[in-house]
């Protein structure tokens, strides 16, 4: 297996799941941030976060894939992706269990 097929998706779904913690953290505080007044703010800053979430995310797992297929490199590309998507369910199976199992 290629080296850095591994090093770059490992290190792609892990950037992912930086930045999914660290909107969740945001989220989870968002009420002791922004108060709890109904204004036309809130939901422009949360779909905000959703188009740079989109962005980020969507750059994070397709961005190289997508570059290296146009190139010619289109296993490579393609293994990246599914290697990358892989790591990501692999993450989510390890949240997964610690919350269910270890964390209660």
């Amino acid at each position: 297996m290629d080296k850095r097929l591994l090093r770059y998706s490992f290190l792609h779904a892990l950037c992912v799941l930086a930045y999914v913690a660290l909107v969740s953290w945001f989220m989870m505080s968002a009420e002791n941030l922004m108060g709890n007044e109904k204004t036309l703010w809130a939901p422009i800053i949360f779909l905000t976060l959703l188009v740079v979430s989109v962005a980020m995310v969507g750059s994070l797992i397709f961005g190289r894939p997508v570059m290296w297929y146009i190139d010619g490199q289109k296993k490579e590309g393609i293994k990246l992706l599914f290697m990358t998507l892989g790591f990501m369910v692999g993450f989510m199976v390890v949240i997964l269990l610690l919350k269910f199992m270890i964390i209660k």
